[in-house]
């Protein structure tokens, strides 16, 4: 991530160690990706070793797409964006 906004000059990280929350968003993400593939696989019927092996590198794709939201979400919690500067 830029360490300012390119268009208003914000500064993202607020304070050393701001972004150690984003690490609990990020887990209740994956849990939700997890629940949901479990969900859906076992509404299909397949063995748990099969789900087991669709979750696993799910999450390992989906890593780096949930570190993303979850940095967003978390300094969306705490930073607005004013449209007027």
């Amino acid at each position: 991530m830029h360490n300012n906004c390119a268009h208003c000059n914000l500064k993202y990280e607020a304070e050393p160690g701001f972004f150690f929350g984003a690490m609990f968003v990020s887990y209740a993400l994956s849990i939700v990706l997890v629940g949901m593939i479990w969900a859906v696989m076992t509404m299909l019927d397949f063995s748990f070793d099969t789900v087991i092996w669709t979750i696993l590198p799910a999450l390992i794709i989906a890593v780096p797409l949930l570190f993303k939201i979850s940095r967003s979400i978390w300094m969306n919690l705490f930073m607005h964006y004013n449209s007027e500067i």
